[in-house]
């Protein structure tokens, strides 16, 4: 990406004029800005592409990738609004039906998300980002072996394809496939060195019970990526369970520094509400913990992941009676049941006849 945007940049010192390479470069400062989370490459790449709508209001790219940053920051109407803008100017755009396929899944709409993935997937046959987006979709929905197989065709694309080998091994997690997910994550260390996928080798290692592996895997992902306030809060996690309690304290205090960062710029993201959230919570700082909670359901009050994830803080919080009917009805959708089995915090909840009763109950309402 980083030699994508110089090529851009050379190109724009030639042509100042040309709109597609100004979109280009902001498409891949955008990138960037994923994975690297400095704030002046999104300022940078906003810029680029409203220079190139300036020089070429006709053109469908930075409509796509404003759409993609509006979506990513929760801003899910304006995000709409420029992707249509996309597909009116481009009925043929696979990049503008990807982006749609991202707006509809984080709105809740998740059947018109598989149709816009789907048509991606039409559109551009041949290009492995819309196999993993369908990929995606499916997981989010917890169609599993659906999800896996997606990821699967996106590898057969693209052998060397990071992404579609990393999403592989999250979903062998979920399916409780820990040695398989294992194999997905080291394929994708054995092209490139990455963050993420030292991150699920962590989980992986935590969830069989190998902290000091964990952490290993932790500390690797932050020599990567030290601004990233999810590596913070997993190594934290992982020091937590492993029973080393001022490590974590330290850890989950980097996280919240840099997630109440983050949370200035994208303040309605609900899944770095609820993961700050959690932070506050394993430190102590209910009233915060609470705050963010909240907002986060009232945010996406159907979505199981966020229910799950603030079940457990409740948890944390010593909050049984929220905790349980959450948690109840993310498990009963099938979200995140290796990692419930397996989690030291939810042991008693587990054991709990409450717990079981209720999700009895919501195993039932959702058949």
């Amino acid at each position: 990406i980083a030699a994508a945007a110089q090529g851009f940049q050379q190109v724009l010192q030639e042509d100042p004029s040309f709109a597609l390479a100004a979109a280009g470069l902001g498409n891949a400062w955008f990138l960037q800005y994923r994975n690297s989370k400095d704030p002046k490459l999104l300022d940078q790449a906003r810029a680029e592409e409203m220079k190139a709508l300036q020089l070429d209001p006709n053109l469908a790219p930075p409509y796509v990738t404003l759409a993609r940053m509006a979506a990513m920051q929760g801003q899910t109407s304006l995000a709409r609004q420029q992707v249509q803008k996309a597909i009116a100017i481009d009925p043929h755009s696979a990049e503008a039906y990807g982006a749609l396929a991202e707006i509809d899944l984080a709105d809740g709409r998740t059947p018109d998300a598989i149709t816009a993935a789907q048509r991606a997937v039409d559109l551009a046959p041949n290009d492995w980002r819309w196999p993993v987006r369908l990929g995606n979709i499916y997981f989010h929905s917890v169609k599993l072996d659906e999800a896996a197989a997606e990821f699967q065709k996106g590898a057969e694309l693209d052998p060397e394809n990071t992404f579609a080998y990393y999403d592989l091994g999250v979903t062998r997690i979920q399916l409780g496939q820990f040695d398989e997910a294992r194999k997905a994550f080291e394929k994708v260390l054995a092209i490139q060195p990455d963050p993420d996928a030292y991150t699920a080798l962590g989980t992986v290692f935590e969830l069989q019970g190998n902290y000091s592996e964990a952490v290993n895997m932790d500390r690797k992902a932050i020599t990567l990526r030290s601004g990233d306030y999810q590596v913070w809060g997993n190594l934290g996690s992982a020091y937590l369970w492993g029973g080393q309690h001022d490590q974590s304290m330290q850890a989950y205090r980097k996280a919240i520094e840099l997630a109440e960062a983050e949370r200035a710029k994208s303040p309605d993201d609900t899944s770095l509400l609820v993961q700050l959230g959690d932070y506050y919570a394993s430190t102590g700082q209910a009233g915060p913990s609470e705050v963010l909670l909240r907002k986060a359901l009232a945010l996406s009050p159907d979505d199981p992941d966020i229910e799950y994830r603030a079940g457990e803080t409740y948890e944390i919080l010593r909050q049984r009676a929220k905790a349980v009917p959450l948690i109840a009805r993310a498990l009963a959708q099938g979200y995140h049941a290796a990692e419930f089995q397996r989690s030291p915090e939810l042991a008693s909840l587990r054991a709990d006849p409450a717990f079981q009763t209720a999700l009895s109950q919501a195993k039932a309402q959702n058949a």
